[in-house]
């Protein structure tokens, strides 16, 4: 079983929601968040679950640093899974040409996502191509 799908079922155990993993040499880094955020305590217990499963051999390259924690208000939503995640929350997007939008992200898929927020005193819903913003 792929490291990220055991790191997903653990953190649903806990009932948290994995938004992402980012593993390079020498770190392993979780981000985890719940419907009501996620507590210091509930990064420590699914910090140690893991120490202990990775501990009984799961095959990582040398020495490496685990770290688990929120994702943070200011992420920058890198994967489709961390877009996912952001669905219903405020967020801001910038494109290439320097437009910056904000919103409540209300869909994405392969190709857009779409933003609700208020302009001029109006609800507005903004379609941005994938492709059309910076990373």
């Amino acid at each position: 079983m792929e490291l990220e799908s055991i790191i997903e079922r653990m953190a649903e155990e806990q009932g948290l929601v994995l938004v992402a993993v980012e593993q390079g040499p020498g770190f392993l880094r979780v981000f985890v968040d719940g419907d009501r955020g996620v507590s210091v305590e509930e990064c420590a217990a699914l910090s140690r679950r893991l120490e202990r499963f990775l501990d009984k051999g799961y095959p990582i390259q040398g020495p490496y640093t685990l770290e688990v924690s929120s994702p943070g208000l200011d992420r920058e939503l890198k994967t489709r899974r961390e877009m996912v995640w952001a669905i219903g929350k405020r967020v801001r997007a910038v494109t290439r040409g320097g437009r910056v939008l904000s919103g409540r992200l209300i869909s994405v898929s392969d190709e857009e996502i779409n933003l609700e927020g208020e302009v001029l005193g109006m609800r507005d819903l903004a379609r941005l191509n994938l492709a059309e913003v910076d990373t």
